[in-house]
């Protein structure tokens, strides 16, 4: 019987301890790989994992029941629990043992096949081949991580993590009010959504970007630490962001005229604010679609001034520049007749990005600092595109140090009284602060 045909239970088993079948997910009959089981006469436990979309937890309890009625014919009935462990969703009964072989070897293709993946088996005869009388094997069954999803969570699990936001949680897009969390947009009230479309795995932090708004495009998410990085300290924070090409496209400006671009993200205090001294932020710089990063609400560019009145907005590698034996990177110049087609870390549309920090605090007010990013795109290590060292970074205002992150789209001065381009969307995933080194991802987005 399926999730929603009321069958009979087998005989000996209160009807009672299965709750009726009104609780299964709406799908879950289409699952056609519902037991996964693999015959073994040996084993009384299976852990299953299966790449079929359904409606489930991340791990969901099965019951394998085996019955064997009065004319001695083989009964099994496979049921599904909710959090109370109590069988309350039966899936599928199956009155003889050849049948039910039969389903055993299905799961096995399905499993060759790669639609199911099986670790330990569960029997229906004990060694010498006799039937097993009435007895209850539990099952656990996992609704699969991704590749993506499970390196994430390796990524998270490392010693040194304070942050790990994945965007997974529908409760991670409530509006509770608090300095944390989902915050709207001060021009147009709109907000982040949970979005299952495209991801770096899991689900994802959307934002829609109409092609008329004011510089607040669709609010924010704000990330405390948990604790504040302050002098003599260091912290990574690891985050990826996709951004579509209408984004790139818009080219908006403000009210006179003037060009304005987009904030990605912004490391800083929740005392301090996000336009103050402690403050490291990532823009699109000037608009010219790569990314940059400055300090103290803009007063404090990370660039480096080089021969022939020119600066390096990107330093990722100085070799050639300035004779700094550094490991290859983005050099992306002012002067733009100095570029070339790999010289900035330019946005690529509608590709999942990772972006990666790490920033060495000395002493605040002294040239004993350093800031370093790099990226990393699909299937690519990181390449740096940010080298500021021996800098001076301050503390003028309220609290001793970063503690948290805010990720939006933001341009300062956007006109809204006028449309850019067409629509588009910027989608945020896979946020890690750590007081240890982070990885670059090791498998590629799992919904480009």
């Amino acid at each position: 019987m399926d999730c929603h045909s009321g069958g009979r239970y087998p005989a000996g088993r209160p009807e009672d301890e299965y709750h009726g079948s009104t609780d299964c997910p709406s799908d879950f009959q289409h699952w056609s790989g519902l037991t996964g089981l693999h015959p073994d006469p040996f084993g009384e436990r299976i852990h299953i994992q299966t790449t079929i979309p359904v409606d489930l937890p991340s791990q969901t309890l099965f019951f394998l029941r085996k019955f064997e009625d009065a004319t001695g014919r083989s009964l099994a009935l496979v049921g599904m629990t909710h959090d109370n462990g109590s069988m309350n969703c039966p899936i599928m009964s199956f009155l003889n043992r050849k049948l039910l072989r039969r389903l055993l070897l299905f799961s096995a293709f399905l499993s060759a096949a790669g639609l199911l993946r099986l670790s330990r088996a569960v029997g229906l005869a004990d060694a010498a081949g006799n039937n097993v009388t009435a007895s209850a094997v539990a099952v656990m069954v996992s609704n699969p991580t991704s590749s993506a999803l499970q390196d994430f969570q390796t990524r998270c699990a490392q010693p040194g993590v304070v942050v790990c936001e994945g965007f997974d949680n529908a409760s991670t897009f409530a509006q509770t009010g608090g300095r944390q969390g989902i915050h709207p947009s001060t021009g147009n009230g709109s907000v982040m959504t949970q979005d299952a479309t495209t991801a770096r795995s899991g689900t994802s932090a959307h934002c829609v970007v109409p092609a008329q708004t004011g510089p607040d495009a669709c609010g924010s998410f704000k990330k405390g630490f948990g604790q504040i990085f302050g002098q003599n300290t260091t912290f990574y924070v690891q985050y990826a962001q996709k951004i579509d090409a209408n984004v790139l496209n818009q080219h908006p400006t403000d009210s006179s005229g003037s060009s304005t671009f987009f904030k990605q993200q912004i490391i800083a205090s929740f005392e301090g604010g996000t336009c103050a001294s402690k403050e490291l932020t990532t823009v699109n710089v000037y608009d010219r679609g790569f990314p940059f990063m400055y300090s103290q609400c803009g007063g404090d560019n990370f660039q480096i001034a080089i021969p022939t009145n020119d600066f390096l907005l990107e330093q990722g590698d100085q070799t050639i520049a300035l004779g700094d034996p550094v490991n290859s990177g983005y050099n992306c110049h002012y002067q733009t007749q100095h570029n070339g087609p790999n010289s900035c870390a330019t946005y690529p549309a509608g590709l999942w990005v990772t972006y990666y920090y790490k920033v060495q605090i000395g002493t605040w007010g002294s040239p004993n600092s350093n800031i370093y990013a790099w990226r990393a795109l699909p299937n690519e290590g990181y390449k740096e595109w940010i080298k500021i060292q021996n800098h001076t970074l301050q503390n003028t205002e309220a609290g001793s140090g970063y503690d948290m992150i805010d990720l939006l789209h933001y341009y300062t001065g956007r006109n809204g009284g006028r449309a850019f381009g067409q629509t588009g969307a910027t989608w945020y995933d896979e946020l890690i602060v750590s007081m240890q080194p982070i990885a670059a991802p090791a498998v590629p987005p799992e919904l480009p």
